[in-house]
C-alpha cells in the first residue's frame, strides 16, 4: 500500500495530517477560562485540528497505449505512466493537472481502479466532494471489497456532514479490512462530531493498537480528550504525537490551545512560535499567539501578530478573519493611545 503523505490545512491522509482546522462552534468554556471578548479565537479554542486518513494502493497496470508527448520532452505511453505523472502532481498540489492526468490514464484503461481512488483523492482536496464520491463509487463497483475506497468515500460523505453515510463506509471497510487503521481514526472524528466522545476515543484506541506508531490518531484522541476536559490526558496525547512526528503542527497547536485554556500562557506561545517555525505562512497560528501575548500584556507582540495573521487570512481569501484580526488591532491600538493620554 502506498499513502499519500501531501499536508494542507484539514487533513488527509493516513499517518500525517493535513492540517486541516475544524471550527466547533457548540462547545462551551467557562467565563473564568476564556472569556467571550474575541470571536475568532473563542472559535480556535473550539476548534480541532483533526487529521484524516485517506487510503491509497497501487498496482500493476496494463502497458498498452498510445505514446504522448510533453514540454519537458518526457514520453508518457502508458496508463501507469499517467498515473505516475498524476501522483507527483498530486504530491506537489496540482490538483486539476493530477485530475487530468488520472482521467487519461482510465480513458487507456477504463478498469484502473487504483485512478478512480486516487482521482477521488484530488477532487476532495479541491473540495469536490459530489466528484469525488461518483470516483469511489466506480471503484468500489469495480471490486466492491476495496476497503481503502470504501474509507476514502467515507471521508467525502464525514466533509458532506453525511454522518451516517460515512459511518457505513467506515464500517464496511473495516469489515473487509479489520486492521484498516486510518478507517478507526476517521471514524473516531466521526463520533467525536456528534459529540459521541467515548466511542471516538475507544476508535482512536483501536487505531493505536494497530498502529503504535500513528500520531495522527493520537492528536485525533487529544482532541476528543480535550472536549471531555481531560486536559492532562490531551497534553499527554499531543506530547505522543509530537513525539513520533516533531513536524505536526496540529498537535503543537491544539497543545497550545490546552495550554491557553489552563492560563500556561507561556508554554502556549512556545507551541505557537513552533508551528510557525515550522510554517511560516500559519495564519492561525499567529492569531493564535497574538491572543496569547494580548494575555500576557504583551500588546506590541499582540499587534504584530494580529497585524501578521490579517495579512495572511487576506492572501487566503479568509475574509471574516481578515476582518477579526483588524478589529483586534484597532482595539489593542485605541487601549494604547489611552494609557497615554
Amino acid at each position: 500500500m502506498r499513502v499519500d503523505k501531501t499536508q494542507s490545512k484539514l487533513g488527509i491522509i493516513s499517518k500525517t495530517f493535513l492540517s486541516t482546522s475544524i471550527y466547533l462552534k457548540n462547545m462551551k468554556f467557562s467565563q473564568s477560562k476564556i472569556k467571550p471578548k474575541k470571536p475568532l479565537f473563542i472559535a480556535l479554542l473550539l476548534l480541532s485540528i483533526l487529521t484524516i486518513g485517506c487510503s491509497k494502493t497501487e498496482t500493476s497496470a496494463t502497458e498498452n497505449s498510445r505514446s504522448v508527448q510533453i514540454n519537458n520532452n518526457e514520453t508518457l505511453s502508458t496508463p501507469r505512466d499517467y498515473f505516475n505523472r498524476a501522483e507527483d502532481k498530486l504530491e506537489q498540489g496540482d490538483l486539476s493537472g493530477a485530475v487530468l492526468d488520472y482521467t487519461q490514464a482510465i480513458n487507456l484503461k477504463p478498469k484502473f481502479i487504483q485512478a478512480y481512488n486516487s482521482r477521488g483523492l484530488a477532487h476532495r482536496k479541491a473540495r469536490n466532494y459530489q466528484k469525488a464520491i461518483a470516483d469511489y463509487n466506480q471503484a468500489i463497483k469495480i471490486n466492491p471489497k476495496y476497503a481503502e475506497a470504501l474509507n476514502n468515500r467515507g471521508l467525502a460523505h464525514y466533509y458532506l456532514k453525511d454522518y451516517q453515510s460515512a459511518i457505513a463506509d467506515f464500517n464496511q471497510a473495516l469489515k473487509i479490512n479489520p486492521r484498516l487503521a486510518t478507517a478507526y481514526s476517521n471514524r473516531g472524528l466521526v463520533y467525536r462530531n456528534l459529540k459521541d466522545y467515548q466511542k471516538a476515543i475507544n476508535d482512536y484506541d483501536q487505531a493505536i493498537k494497530l498502529d503504535p506508531k500513528y500520531d495522527t490518531a493520537y492528536n485525533n484522541r487529544g482532541n476528543a480528550y480535550n472536549y471531555l476536559k481531560d486536559y492532562q490526558k490531551a497534553i499527554v496525547d499531543f506530547n505522543q504525537a509530537i513525539m513520533l512526528n516533531p513536524r505536526n503542527t496540529n498537535a503543537y497547536s491544539n497543545r497550545g490551545f490546552v495550554h491557553t485554556q489552563l492560563k500556561d500562557y507561556q508554554k502556549a506561545v512556545a507551541d505557537f512560535t513552533r508551528v510557525l517555525e515550522i510554517d511560516s505562512q500559519n495564519s492561525l497560528a499567529y492569531y493564535s499567539r497574538g491572543y496569547v501575548y494580548e494575555r500576557l500584556g504583551n500588546k506590541t507582540q499582540a499587534i504584530t501578530d494580529f497585524k501578521q495573521a490579517a495579512t495572511l487570512f487576506q492572501q487566503q481569501g479568509n475574509l471574516k478573519d481578515y476582518q477579526e484580526a483588524l478589529q483586534q488591532i484597532e482595539k489593542l491600538n485605541s487601549q494604547e493611545l489611552k494609557v497615554k493620554s
